[in-house]
């Protein structure tokens, strides 16, 4: 089974990096497991084509800054949420056209809230940065499900209302 954990963002757009962060904060991946990195939707098509699952993990704009959700396809495109994309398919694009394409994968989407940048820089906000674990260890919950993901449960961390909410979670 192949299972796939990607990442995408600019690290050098402030908090748009937050995802890549997520990543180094997982440490090494379980055995079956890919860490990936992409700067570009795009990006996306071709690693969702012979995947099994599929945990993206990006920045998104809506909601509270540094909340975490926890999303399916359907309800990322329902959510209002944007992401960044400067250029090209978005995120929600690509994943669509990737679907059109015969990408089966089990697909979840970790989004963590931000405020759009402002400046440049890797350095996150204390927003963005607080979130970091909890997001990790959502990607960790996910993928210790032997098969399929578990349902999208809205809202993992810090908040908002709607979903299930932790509050102040520190991992």
């Amino acid at each position: 089974m192949t299972t796939r954990v990607i990442a995408i963002g600019q690290p050098f757009a402030g908090d748009d990096g937050v995802a890549f962060a997520v990543l180094d904060a997982l440490g090494p991946p379980p055995p079956g497991v890919e860490l990936l990195r992409v700067r570009d939707a795009s990006a996306l098509i071709p690693l969702l084509e012979d995947a099994d699952r599929v945990v993206v993990v990006d920045a998104m704009v809506g909601g509270a800054p540094g909340d975490v959700r926890l999303l399916d396809l359907d309800d990322l495109e329902a959510s209002g949420m944007t992401d960044l994309s400067s250029h090209g398919l978005g995120v929600v694009a690509a994943l669509r056209l990737a679907r059109r394409l015969g990408a089966n994968a089990d697909l979840r989407f970790v989004a963590v809230s931000i405020e759009p940048p402002t400046t440049l820089g890797e350095h996150l906000s204390d927003e963005a940065r607080a979130a970091v674990p909890m997001a990790a260890r959502t990607i960790v919950d996910l993928l210790a499900s032997p098969t399929r993901l578990r349902r999208p449960m809205g809202v993992v961390g810090a908040g908002v209302t709607g979903g299930a909410t932790t509050q102040g979670a520190d991992p």
